[in-house]
């Protein structure tokens, strides 16, 4: 047996047995129990294919992510159900611990129906073929740069504008304000020319790749790039946009020789991401002297260790397993089946977010009819995202966790099998799509954003036909004057 694959299920194993110890120790009910340690035995099955680990498959970082909504049921056990503020900010028509079981049963439905329809359709790992799809040496070249350099210029032009019209042209108050971004563009300023420089560093750096180098101001290009998208307060985005490149560098270079390396640059994507959004949260207290005294009386209150739990668990950051014991419990009685409506967000996208306010999200429609009127030291402020899970049941109840799952399974196993044979322009999309494949643990459809998640590649192919196309005039003024 292969040492990778022999070190991989020492780890899964290791893992299962912790878990089952956890379960001996915490759960009351033996089938709660035993649904965790078949949960995790599942996710585990992912890593331990013998063709190869594709760390940036869609199902594989599904699987990763998924991780957490077992993690979560175990902590829920631990502390009690009666200590989660979504549980007892809100009522219930079942019995909670039915529910809480029902919950379970749903996430490793959900989880098998998504493995089945990935592998149905993926095909077998193979090596992506390499395709040069630039196709403009030369001149055209040339002007493929240009484009690109000039796109990358309005952006930072937009970039330095905001800077001096928020802050007076002080960069260090301007990132100090991430805390306050949304309520400053209220005000006046954009970030819309910051798209065009997200799209320039894109064609730099697939220009590169097909030339088998990374040059340094594509380098520097793509390093403001994603500093001008961390200045937004997007902390997951910034993370996700960033590693993006990643992905694309990843494909190029042969995967299967990169996977440590990928292990330990994700590990290093956790670490920034925690590192980022420690800072976001000093940048709320330094912002604010109010919230700095709410923050201190309530990790006083709750002690270190629910506090900590608050901020990993209630804040939004894992899938909220406690809110998909609620949509289970009473969706179906209170609000009433979608029946794929919001299964369509992706193309409400090009009209308006919500469709011009006909479709309400299902993250929006939860807090209004369940969380209006609790304590924002409960609820976090903002949206609720009901989870995939949960989106698919309160759309067909059980048929969604079953077969809606398994589309959706289907879904990415489409998306993987295209990769395989297409160029970096796809790959773009494809990175993309394979972070939002991760994220849907925890979030919705209104998260596809299917325009803005095209909206690069589409760019990059109409300037190669701009490109081409002044290329190809201007060989006929050349050979004209011949």
């Amino acid at each position: 047996m292969h040492d990778s694959i022999i070190k991989r299920l020492y780890v899964a194993l290791t893992v299962i047995a912790v878990v089952v110890i956890c379960e001996f120790q915490l759960s009351s009910d033996p089938l709660d129990g035993f649904l965790i340690i078949i949960g995790v035995t599942s996710l585990c099955i992912v890593f331990l294919k013998k063709t190869g680990l594709d760390v940036f498959s869609p199902m594989t970082l599904f699987a990763l992510y998924y991780a957490f909504v077992y993690l979560y049921f175990i902590f829920l056990q631990a502390i009690g159900l009666e200590r989660s503020t979504f549980l007892t900010n809100t009522t219930f028509y079942h019995n909670i611990d039915y529910i809480y079981t029902a919950a379970l049963f749903v996430c490793v439905i959900s989880f098998w129906c998504v493995f089945a329809g990935f592998f149905l359709v993926s095909g077998r790992h193979s090596t992506r073929r390499r395709v040069r799809e630039l196709g403009i040496p030369g001149i055209g070249g040339y002007y493929f740069s240009l484009f690109a350099y000039i796109l990358f210029i309005l952006g930072l032009s937009n970039f330095i504008f905001n800077i001096y019209i928020f802050t007076d042209g002080s960069i260090i108050k301007y990132y100090g304000g991430l805390a306050t971004r949304s309520q400053m563009f209220r005000s006046g300023g954009t970030t819309l020319f910051y798209q065009l420089a997200y799209v320039a560093a894109y064609m730099l750096f697939i220009r590169d790749l097909d030339h088998a180098r990374i040059s340094y101001r594509t380098r520097l290009v793509v390093i403001l790039s994603v500093l001008m998208f961390a200045s937004s307060g997007r902390i997951i985005q910034t993370l996700f946009y960033a590693l993006t490149f990643v992905i694309l560098y990843y494909y190029n270079r042969g995967e299967k020789k990169l996977n440590n390396k990928m292990l330990m640059l994700g590990a290093g994507f956790v670490i920034a991401g925690l590192i980022i959004y420690s800072l976001r949260l000093l940048s709320s207290i330094y912002l604010s002297t109010s919230l700095s005294g709410e923050l201190k009386d309530f990790i006083e209150t709750r002690g270190v260790w629910m506090s900590g739990y608050y901020y990993v668990f209630q804040k939004g950051n894992v899938p909220n397993i406690p809110l998909l014991m609620k949509i289970i419990d009473s969706w179906a009685i209170d609000i009433g089946y979608q029946y794929g409506k919001t299964l369509l967000f992706p193309f409400y996208g090009f009209v308006s977010p919500d469709l011009n306010g006909l479709i309400q999200m299902p993250a929006v429609v939860s807090k209004e009819t369940w969380y209006a009127y609790s304590a924002p030291i409960d609820i976090p402020t903002g949206t609720l995202p009901v989870t995939g899970m949960g989106e698919m049941y309160l759309n067909f109840g059980w048929f969604g966790v079953t077969f809606g799952m398994f589309m959706f399974g289907m879904l990415g196993g489409i998306v993987k099998r295209l990769q395989k044979i297409r160029g970096n322009i796809y790959l773009i999309f494809y990175s993309k799509f394979s972070l939002f494949f991760m994220l849907y643990v925890k979030g919705e459809f209104n998260n596809f954003n299917l325009f803005w998640m095209i909206f690069p590649s589409v760019c990059i192919i109409l300037i190669i036909l701009c490109v081409r196309s002044l290329t190809l005039n201007s060989h006929k003024i050349t050979y004209a004057g011949n």
